[in-house]
């Protein structure tokens, strides 16, 4: 056994264009110098073609119209191929694309002519085309094809090989960048337009996600979008024209209103992907981050930083992880499998190896080492995240957040740890779930938990987020006793934080006490039956009538593997959990509760504040205070102090070109109140026909009037704090100045589709309850229809709980380990099968 090796892939800081902006010649790779030859040797037949038609026109029988139009066809082609020739760089783009067209187009006609026409009027005089009419189109007709064929994966391959483009097809990529030069280059000559579009390049292709193919396809359309609206495709227009096609169809919609709601948000949704990625692409260069006045955490300690981590490094105890050149054998055998790493499978497996119970953890996700953490949020996005953190709703309007590796989303979070709310306890074992739990067992798991996390509030005061003590500070002076509350600190299991701001994106110092950090460790060294293998995806349980004897698999390599075991945990979070035992067919009966139904969220959306005074929020823990409203009406509501370093924070900037601009020029004097909303349970999540997941969400009426109350009291607390103006997260730029204007929210903000609604707890979908006909798992959680089939995750949440629920799903975890570990069975030995 031994620990996974850090990720070598890294972003590229300059790209090959980079010669371009030193006044220097670039070499020419050796693709463009393929594309080259064979657009010369294009331009060489077209001439030839030409002299040929010209001469027969002029000595032989040809018709008039017949040889001028092909001695000018011919002509233009060689022209464009000599374009090509001449500097392939500047004019493939253009020319590539209309030589494809034409000789795509040609046999068009020909087609048409086999239908309808005839080829009266060709000899073979002077060498002249074939007797038959058949023969010569189906010769001139495999000509065109291969022609096309041959310049369109030349030029894939030349475009590919001069950027080093590894995901993106190259029309997206220059639609990519011509979008870049109008949302965020406009003022910026130092930074490239291909080094923003080489930064999204490289972190789509870092992971796998089967939706990913959307943002492509988005691109795509993107380019080419324009030529259903007769104009050229987006990467050829003009920067000006650029941005006035992007205004009307996006900032500006009154012109198209005849244009279908779904094609309209389909259209919104392509150009918004776009607008995010540019700004990521943007703000992952240093350079742009230092222009808005981030400074990252390792430029503030300076010489000291690098003393600093080899102490953490040294520091720091070790998971051990297996890698599938570990695994020996196609089935392996154990007494408990777990699938999972995260709050639920980690704790869980920390209660079992105290126990001395053998068991293997499954974590689909990668062992990324803290050693190989970054202050790239690309790299660290693409390493530790679900798709790479794009995992949308069918709308493109909702997107979820849930971390992916080993600790998964503790890794990620912001370590903030509240108690089960009384009152959602009391709910959940009413009479409208019955769920069963024993609250004084339950209470005892939350106290053990606690101590064991090392539970308590951020201190010292100077690693808290200078933004939120601002914010925090200006209103106990101006706005006590407003009826909605007083601003608390929020208990982390953080332990001597060093305020670095990368909660989100992973620690890398150790500070925060997660699962990868802490609790897998721990286990380890308790009990050494405690084994992880990471890059494995579960598909299905295995079962024989009402007992599982293991899960399927497969390993990151692509080989399949049988994990036999006694019992077996779904610990994966509330949407993975739910397509396994979809997939499984479990539970075997029918039934008003199904896996995946009545999904609940806590859904959130930030409202940026802007103080006079820079507050350089980023410089201090994410999270530092909550409030949660005293006054009912402002039911299933809290706030939480928050801030994200550059690239997290300009996707949540609103506004367009220049204003989105502006705003993050003022990034040092801005700070957050995130608007939480505990949501109904109607979501749901489905495995599709090809495996793939498709999630099913939009606020209800309720929940969303909820969340637009939750923005009109964030920005009257920022306003009376002393903040500028309140930006509200939505789509078109919403401004508010003062309390008069807070009446906007309610006329500007009509739906989802105007304001950005997003999520990093999924709760229920396969809930707890001792009835049958209302959960999926009964009270010590095991699955209905099952004898060992169990689910210690979220997904057994009966309802969302409004705050943050990873202290829950551990103190849950602890609470089921008695009953899911059971007495030792048939395989109370451990056969990995594996080289270790």
């Amino acid at each position: 056994m031994r620990a996974s090796a850090p990720s070598e892939d890294r972003i590229r800081l300059e790209p090959p264009d980079a010669e371009l902006r030193r006044g220097e010649r670039p070499a020419l790779t050796g693709w463009e110098k393929a594309l080259c030859v064979l657009a010369g040797f294009l331009a060489l037949i077209s001439v030839g073609l030409a002299v040929w038609y010209l001469v027969k026109g002029i000595v032989g029988p040809a018709e008039f119209p017949y040889v001028v139009n092909s001695v000018a066809k011919d002509a233009l082609l060689a022209g464009l191929s000599l374009l090509i020739v001449w500097d392939v760089r500047r004019w493939a783009p253009v020319a590539v694309p209309l030589i494809v067209f034409a000789h795509l187009l040609m046999p068009v006609i020909l087609v048409v002519t086999a239908l309808w026409g005839s080829a009266e009027g060709f000899d073979n005089t002077w060498g002249g085309p074939p007797d038959s009419s058949s023969e010569f189109r189906r010769n001139w007709l495999t000509a065109d094809v291969v022609v096309a064929g041959l310049l369109v994966g030349t030029y894939f391959k030349a475009t590919r090989s001069r950027y080093d483009m590894r995901y993106l097809t190259p029309a997206g990529f220059r639609a990519l960048m011509a979008l870049a030069e109008v949302l965020v280059l406009r003022e910026d000559r130092q930074i490239a337009p291909a080094e923003v579009a080489v930064r999204v390049d490289h972190y789509l292709a870092r992971f796998r996600a089967r939706r990913k193919w959307v943002v492509r396809l988005a691109f795509l359309g993107l380019a080419y979008w324009p030529v259903f609206t007769v104009r050229p495709p987006f990467h050829v227009m003009s920067v000006s024209m650029r941005e006035r096609w992007v205004r009307r169809r996006f900032v500006d919609e009154t012109h198209d209103w005849l244009i279908p709601r779904k094609l309209k948000d389909l259209r919104r949704a392509m150009i918004r992907s776009a607008q995010q990625f540019c700004f990521f692409g943007y703000y992952g260069d240093p350079r742009a981050a230092e222009k808005a006045g981030y400074v990252p955490f390792s430029k503030r300690y300076d010489k000291n930083y690098q003393a600093l981590l080899n102490k953490v490094d040294a520091e720091r105890p070790r998971v051990k992880s297996l890698t599938a050149a570990d695994v020996t054998s196609e089935t392996l055998t154990v007494p408990i499998v777990v699938v999972g790493t995260g709050a639920g499978g980690a704790m869980l497996a920390y209660e079992l190896a105290k126990r001395k119970r053998d068991v293997l953890l499954l974590e689909q996700g990668k062992h990324v080492d803290p050693a190989a953490f970054t202050e790239d949020e690309g790299e660290q996005l693409s390493n530790l995240y679900a798709d790479g953190a794009l995992t949308m709703s069918t709308n493109f309007r909702f997107q979820v957040a849930q971390g992916m590796c080993v600790g998964g989303s503790t890794v990620v979070n912001n370590a903030v740890c509240f108690n089960l709310p009384d009152d959602v306890l009391k709910r959940w074992n009413g009479s409208k779930y019955e769920a069963g739990l024993d609250e004084r067992r339950l209470r005892e798991a939350f106290r053990d938990v606690r101590n064991f996390l090392e539970v308590g509030e951020l201190k010292p005061k100077r690693v808290r987020n200078p933004g939120a003590e601002h914010l925090v500070g200006k209103i106990k002076e101006v706005a006590a006793g407003d009826g909605y509350g007083a601003f608390e600190l929020v208990e982390c299991n953080i332990v001597d934080c060093l305020g670095s701001g990368y909660c989100n994106i992973g620690c890398r110092f150790g500070k925060k006490l997660s699962a990868l950090d802490h609790i897998l460790p721990l286990a380890q060294e308790k009990h050494d039956g405690v084994r992880i293998l990471p890059e494995c995806r579960v598909k299905k349980v295995l079962t024989d009538g009402k007992r599982a004897y293991g899960v399927r698999a497969r390993l990151g390599d692509g080989r399949r593997l049988t994990i036999r075991a006694d019992t077996v945990v779904l610990s994966a979070g509330a949407i993975a959990s739910s397509l396994i035992l979809q997939r499984s067919n479990l539970p075997e009966r029918s039934g008003e509760r199904l896996p995946g139904e009545r999904l609940a969220f806590n859904i959130a959306s930030p409202v940026t504040l802007d103080f006079k005074r820079k507050l350089h929020s980023e410089r201090g823990a994410q999270i530092s205070y909550y409030l949660k409203p005293d006054d009912p009406a402002y039911p299933d509501l809290a706030f939480e102090s928050w801030f994200n370093p550059i690239v997290g924070q300009s996707l949540f900037m609103p506004g367009w070109f220049e204003q989105h601009r502006a705003n993050m020029r003022r990034y040092a004097h801005m700070t957050c109140l995130g608007v939480v909303v505990g949501t109904e349970s109607n979501g749901s999540v489905k495995t599709t026909l090809t495996g793939g997941m498709k999630l099913e969400y939009s606020p209800s009426d309720g929940d969303f009037d909820k969340l637009k109350k939750g923005v009109r009291l964030a920005c009257k607390i920022g306003l009376r704090a002393g903040a500028l103006r309140a930006l509200p997260s939505t789509f078109r730029m919403l401004e508010v100045n003062s309390e008069s204007e807070l009446d906007l929210i309610d006329s500007e903000i009509g739906d989802d589709s105007d304001i950005s609604v997003n999520s990093s707890h999924p709760q229920g979908g396969n809930p707890m309850s001792s009835d049958p006909k209302k959960g999926v798992v009964d009270p010590t959680f095991r699955v209905y229809g099952t004898e060992n089939v169990y689910v210690c995750d979220a997904s057994v949440f009966p309802s969302s709980i409004t705050v943050n629920p990873q202290l829950t799903v551990m103190a849950l975890a602890a609470y089921a380990a008695d009953a899911i570990a059971g007495s030792p069975g048939i395989a109370s030995g451990c056969n990995l099968g594996c080289s270790a």
